[in-house]
């Protein structure tokens, strides 16, 4: 009996020991008042929670996971943390939208509202064949400001876009917080997380698991998992320095625990001969994790990967080998 109780009192004590959680709370920046089922969340994942009736949280903390935990809301700017541990708890301020709108907005009118809908969704989505299958279900919660004098297209919203990808089997619930369009260079940001659709047809999954697949290899998510795990080759990469100088992996690569890319002014990538990429690097070190996680504001992509934009993405759990 006494070994009996010993044993379950060893397994409980392991529960309790890697069941570890992130706790905290959400509060306005300006009122300090909680922030009521405020979405709390791993950003590129299907990790997540809400917050209570007094704005608290707790969220399974996931060891070597290294990805931002982010909280969004309606009306507000999405906060990503970083830097978070098990056994510190968080205050998290989160600042309302505010929008400075084009004084004049040039178009107006059905016809002029699905020409800016049309350029949209193509810098937002991309123009890969993913996107073809992507359909933005409240795309007329979107606000869309063209001004003619400077050629720009701004698009605002309070809530999520929720984009459901038929393609790759997901919903995405995407938070924007900015939306720049000008003379064929977009730049947009926000957090996002997503949701899996049942589907029940054994034929139709099976097609969306290969659609998945052939997403993946050759994606930024493969390649930064390659660089970090040192297998480019390996996984049909092919990688020449600036200047076509000859590509040695510790030479762009710092580690001191976690892994930076460093690199002198950019890349070339080429996947299986035929996909080809250029990575540029836009601040001192860009971190990077095994699951494929990338500092999004350090790198800019062009060629293949730089068409690759919301239509193309995959949640950071995914595996090609166990999905």
């Amino acid at each position: 009996m006494n070994k009996l109780v010993a044993i379950c009192l060893y397994f409980c004590f392991g529960i309790s020991l890697h069941a570890q959680f992130i706790n905290g709370r959400v509060l306005d920046s300006k009122t300090h008042e909680p922030i009521v089922f405020a979405n709390v969340y791993f950003n590129g994942t299907f990790k997540g929670t809400t917050t209570d009736t007094i704005g608290k949280f707790s969220i399974k903390f996931i060891p070597h996971q290294h990805l931002p935990l982010t909280v969004s809301f309606v009306g507000y700017l999405s906060s990503k943390i970083n830097k978070y541990t098990a056994d510190k708890p968080l205050t998290i301020y989160l600042k309302a939208k505010t929008y400075n709108l084009p004084t004049v907005e040039i178009t107006s009118g059905k016809t002029k509202r699905k020409q800016k809908e049309r350029i949209f969704k193509r810098e937002f989505l991309g123009t890969n064949r993913t996107a073809r299958y992507c359909i933005i279900e409240n795309l007329n919660e979107v606000q869309l400001k063209y001004s003619k004098d400077k050629k720009t297209l701004n698009a605002f919203t309070k809530k999520p876009i929720v984009i459901n990808n038929t393609y790759l089997g997901y919903k995405i619930d995407y938070y924007l917080d900015y939306f720049y369009y000008r003379n064929d260079t977009v730049f947009f940001q926000g957090a996002f997380y997503f949701k899996d659709k049942k589907v029940h047809d054994i034929a139709k999954l099976k097609t969306i698991k290969e659609h998945r697949k052939d997403v993946y290899y050759g994606s930024k998510m493969h390649f930064i998992r390659s660089l970090y795990n040192n297998v480019l080759k390996k996984e049909g990469y092919k990688v020449l320095g600036y200047n076509r100088y000859k590509f040695n992996y510790d030479s762009i690569m710092t580690h001191k625990k976690s892994h930076y890319i460093n690199i002198k002014n950019h890349i070339k990538i080429s996947y299986r001969g035929y996909q080809e990429s250029n990575l540029f690097q836009l601040t001192d070190s860009i971190y990077i994790t095994k699951n494929g996680y990338n500092h999004p504001y350090g790198i800019f992509w062009t060629g293949y990967m730089g068409s690759q934009r919301l239509g193309d993405l995959l949640p950071f759990e995914y595996n090609p080998d166990k999905d």
